[in-house]
């Protein structure tokens, strides 16, 4: 049996040496001979991604193209009591998870804006 029965640590249905079944590796190896390439065969090359990278600063795509979204398909009307009765539920809502969740800090400033803020952008980072 060899050395393998004195180590009493030995599982022998534990695998330790990767997949027995596992492809040979057909790149040539690159760098130490030790260190096993990166598993990089299951990722597409970016050329089939389409994407183009360039570097500098970021710059703002020229085919994003705002619209009014579902704007333009209804026509404005003035609120009804139901909507008045959603909108005070919401705003319950809102001081309740201001005063009950701290570490919703930064979600409740952003709903607080979407509420009150009258349409203005927010900045935020």
């Amino acid at each position: 049996m060899g050395d393998k029965t004195k180590d009493p640590n030995r599982n022998p249905r534990l695998r330790n040496k990767g997949n027995p079944h596992a492809r040979p590796d057909t790149r040539p190896a690159t760098g130490r001979a030790e260190v096993p390439p990166a598993q990089a065969k299951s990722v597409p090359p970016l050329k089939t991604f389409g994407a183009r990278y360039r570097l500098g600063a970021p710059a703002r795509p020229a085919s994003i193209v705002f619209d009014n979204g579902f704007l333009d398909k209804f026509a404005p009307r003035e609120p009804t009591m139901s909507d008045y009765a959603a909108l005070a539920r919401w705003q319950a809502k809102l001081a309740a998870a201001e005063t009950l969740r701290p570490d919703l800090v930064d979600a409740c400033a952003a709903y607080r804006h979407f509420l009150f803020g009258g349409g203005v952008p927010r900045t935020f980072s």
